[in-house]
């Protein structure tokens, strides 16, 4: 039982160092678990082929963007006030780089450097009291709801003369109602079902004087565990809204897409595991996000 435990902590400490603006939380992220967890993780995210980088003003129809971010983060569940809470900080840094076709050839441009780093807290609402490891080993547990709040912090690189940069020289803050349910799934290992809701407000750049309409993302995941070392899931991900203007004038209109996602997770042992992950995107409009994903995410609990 102990090492089941010490499994579904670290299947859900996996998930919890993406991007959720390119990539999402990932499969398992809200899972149940027990206070008194702490884990490390390193999680690399690279996105592909994409219309736009970091900065959502920046589509253009004839660039192509390629964004690779390393995550470094570090994960406590506790229980404050008799309530079941998660809090993270994730460092995060990495490249980009820029390629757009010309007359006579192509045009290339990059910046590297920290991204913006995020905080954030997690608050069980309804299904999860606060229990420690034994405690938590006899629970059962079923529906869940969780409030999230997190922030994307504008200390990442940025320069305003370049028209790439990892930093967006702006606040990011983000609302989300998290839900999991519980299944028992193929041949009665478990499995769960999860929908993430979520709402981006930005602040202003000034440098350029850009602002954004807030952006609704709605992301979805089933997952089926294999073994108790291994598990997979198959997501999507719905991004609608961020409307932008430079200096008052519209500069994309609103977005929309979809992307599909597809994961793999293999636990090691009882603290450290593995996960692989890849998205597409697969609809959008002209404003949408394209792109492909890939992401490993390595994690070490105590």
């Amino acid at each position: 039982m102990l090492r089941r435990l010490a499994a579904i902590a670290l299947a859900v400490l996996l998930c919890r160092a993406g991007n959720l603006q390119a990539t999402g939380d990932g499969p398992r992220v809200h899972s149940p678990m027990p206070v008194g967890v702490n884990a490390l993780l390193l999680n690399g995210s690279s996105l592909q082929d994409a219309n736009r980088t970091l900065d959502p003003s920046l589509i253009r129809p004839f660039s192509r963007f390629d964004t690779s971010i390393i995550n470094l983060a570090y994960i406590r569940t506790q229980e404050i006030k008799n309530r079941h809470v998660m809090l993270m900080g994730i460092l995060r840094g990495g490249q980009a780089r820029r390629r757009t076709l010309i007359p006579g050839g192509r045009e290339t441009s990059s910046s590297s450097g920290l991204a913006d780093p995020y905080l954030g807290v997690s608050v069980n609402l309804f299904g999860l009291p606060p229990l420690g490891r034994e405690a938590f080993s006899q629970f059962k547990p079923g529906l869940k709801v969780n409030f999230l709040l997190g922030a994307f912090v504008p200390l990442g690189e940025y320069d305003k003369r370049n028209v790439i940069n990892l930093g967006a020289n702006r606040w990011t803050i983000r609302f989300a109602l998290p839900i999991t349910r519980p299944f028992s799934g193929f041949r009665g290992l478990p499995g769960t079902l999860e929908l993430i809701p979520n709402l981006l407000f930005f602040t202003e750049n000034k440098d350029r004087n850009l602002e954004q309409d807030p952006l609704f993302s709605l992301e979805g995941h089933i997952t089926q565990e294999f073994s108790p070392r291994t598990w997979g899931a198959l997501g999507f991900l719905y991004d609608r809204g961020g409307k932008t203007t430079v200096r008052g004038t519209a500069a994309n209109g609103t977005q929309r897409s979809l992307a599909l996602t597809g994961t793999l997770g293999i636990n090691f042992s009882p603290r450290w595991g593995l996960q692989i992950r890849f998205g597409q995107s697969v609809a959008q409009n002209e404003f949408g996000l394209v792109g492909k994903v890939y992401q490993f995410k390595l994690a070490r609990i105590f």
